[in-house]
């Protein structure tokens, strides 16, 4: 759901500031949807980053929403009514980069949370931090030690009956798949081309749902795996001819909670294997469980100059990462099954 249309009448990713200043004209009230923190002046990042974590932590629990971080103080009203927050913001003096924001935030909430997103407004040394989240698919997430629901506006730790109710919503573990790339060297198989060392990485996030009969599949375009030249060629994993895919049936049995499995694999590349995608090396990992759906990690690494001593983390020109096929941007129906017939 796009919150901030919702709320400011434009995405997340085309506010400005004057924007929020000028939604504060007139008075606004916190909602199911709608979180304001505001940033006392000796106040600091870090001081403040635990009671965002905790809204973003309760939107994940309920339907998603916005948290506004640098907002006005909140003014009581009269006869106990809600707090109304309007006039002059209350910014942070100091900025992050977006990354480490949501590395922080992940970092204090459990499962991971995705999809979600930040934008940082800048006055000056004046920083505003948006957040928007969307509803989890694998609530409930706790924050600190508790679960944290939107009830009457705020964020309050959830009742034993609503934890419960939450932990029967997950129907499925919370896996990830990630690459991590390594160090080059000379071909021992090969000596014109040179080989990439790296690690495929499966995670289960989800702290009470083990998955199992995990799968995946690495398509390459730009080089090819090393292990494709293989003499002796095992059925699972199994190689493609000319090695730009690999699929690993059934790697792992059991997934548990806090144990990642890791698989090495290695990826050799040359000019002429460059040559027909100018000198991009493409990388999409896919996986999925028996319970977990599909999902794919995407990389793009630019090797057009590339030397047997660089570190090939600097040539990732490109990351994107756990994203579910649900929420890739499909082939119609017809052009599935057609794409299919036509192979």
């Amino acid at each position: 759901m796009d919150h901030a249309s919702l709320h400011f009448g434009k995405p997340i990713g085309n506010l400005s500031y004057a924007d929020i200043i000028a939604y504060f004209q007139i008075p606004r009230a916190e909602s199911a949807t709608l979180e304001f923190k505001s940033s006392p002046p000796r106040s600091n990042f870090d001081a403040g980053l635990g009671k965002v974590a905790r809204g973003i932590s309760s939107f994940l629990n309920a339907n998603g929403g916005i948290l506004v971080w640098g907002a006005p103080t909140a003014s009581k009203q009269a006869g106990g009514s809600a707090d109304e927050f309007s006039g002059d913001l209350c910014p942070l003096r100091e900025y992050v980069p977006k990354d480490t924001v949501i590395n922080r935030i992940n970092s204090l909430i459990s499962p991971l949370p995705a999809g979600l997103q930040v934008q940082i407004l800048r006055d000056g040394e004046n920083c505003l931090y948006i957040f928007e989240v969307q509803e989890s698919r694998t609530k409930p997430h706790m924050f600190g030690h508790s679960y944290y629901i939107r009830l009457d506006g705020q964020s309050h730790p959830a009742p034993h009956y609503l934890v419960d109710a939450l932990m029967k919503q997950v129907t499925y573990p919370d896996i990830a798949g990630v690459i991590a790339f390594h160090s080059l060297q000379e071909s021992s198989k090969d000596k014109r081309s040179t080989e990439m060392a790296m690690t495929i990485g499966l995670f289960n996030f989800s702290p009470f749902q083990n998955e199992e009969n995990i799968s995946y599949k690495l398509t390459i375009s730009g080089g090819y795996l090393s292990n494709s030249l293989n003499m002796i060629q095992t059925r699972n994993p199994a190689y493609a001819a000319g090695g730009f895919q690999v699929v690993h049936e059934n790697a792992v049995d059991v997934l548990h909670f806090g144990t990642p499995k890791s698989f090495l694999e290695r990826v050799a590349f040359n000019d002429q294997t460059l040559r027909m995608t100018k000198n991009m090396l493409y990388l999409d990992l896919s996986f999925g469980g028996k319970r977990s759906p599909a999902k794919i990690s995407s990389y793009v690494l630019d090797l057009s100059k590339y030397w047997v001593e660089m570190d090939p983390k600097d040539a990732v020109i490109y990351t994107k990462e756990n994203i579910l096929f649900a929420d890739k941007e499909q082939k119609s129906r017809e052009d599935e099954l057609q794409d299919f017939k036509n192979q």
